[in-house]
């Protein structure tokens, strides 16, 4: 599959794409769902349709989870959404469809480096969403620059 690789700091100087980084790589992240429209949709509207979707997660999961969401503008018109959940149930992920196109949903895999490639588009131009409480699951830790420990 394709998409980021390693939740392993860059080895050049920190930047705020870093700091970032190194701060949500420290969530206990649960699951990385794709979602992908099968007809070009403009950003508004797919933000209106990605937030009833995370509303019906909410409804099958039947507590809070935390959530971090961005959706990046595509060329092609079509924009697509990545989500990292922490406190999500597997059972929620499975149940709640995603009709207007494709959809990908793995267990969270922190080599893969989902955490660090979200970081990265929270700082360009793409739609981003956080959760109320995310930073309540985000273990104290100092931030320090990748290759200086």
């Amino acid at each position: 599959m394709g998409g980021p690789q390693h939740d392993t700091p860059p080895s050049r100087p920190a930047s705020l794409h870093d700091l970032l980084g190194s701060h949500l790589v420290r969530v206990k992240w649960d699951h990385f769902i794709t979602l992908t429209w099968a007809q070009p949709i403009f950003s508004p509207v797919a933000a209106h349709h990605v937030w009833g979707y995370i509303r019906r997660l909410r409804r099958a999961n039947r507590h809070r989870f935390e959530f971090i969401c961005v959706i990046e503008d595509h060329q092609r018109g079509s924009p697509h959404t990545h989500i990292l959940t922490t406190g999500l149930s597997r059972l929620a992920v499975k149940t709640v469809s995603w009709q207007r196109g494709r959809s990908t949903r793995v267990r969270y895999d922190p080599r893969r480096g989902a955490a660090w490639y979200l970081g990265g588009h929270v700082l360009r131009d793409d739609e981003t969403f956080i959760s109320r409480n995310l930073a309540r699951r985000i273990p104290d830790a100092p931030i320090t620059s990748p290759g200086k420990g």
